[in-house]
């Protein structure tokens, strides 16, 4: 459970499910402004990594970053 938990502190994560969930929700025929939602989930996002409660992108190690 932590690694989800873990996995969801981090942005990308959470404006990637955003954003997929608007498309599954446009294929089942819903109406969605996704410019609108996905302004919204910067928004929050931006106040979750200001707050310390999200980590920003930079933190997260990349596939090329060695372990120092």
């Amino acid at each position: 459970m932590n690694w989800l938990k873990k996995k969801f502190s981090n942005t990308g994560t959470i404006m990637a499910t955003v954003g997929g969930v608007i498309l599954v929700a446009q294929q089942v025929g819903l109406d969605f402004d996704e410019s609108y939602y996905n302004n919204i989930a910067k928004a929050v996002c931006s106040l979750m990594v200001i707050t310390g409660i999200f980590e920003s992108r930079s933190k997260t190690p990349k596939f090329n970053d060695k372990e120092k």
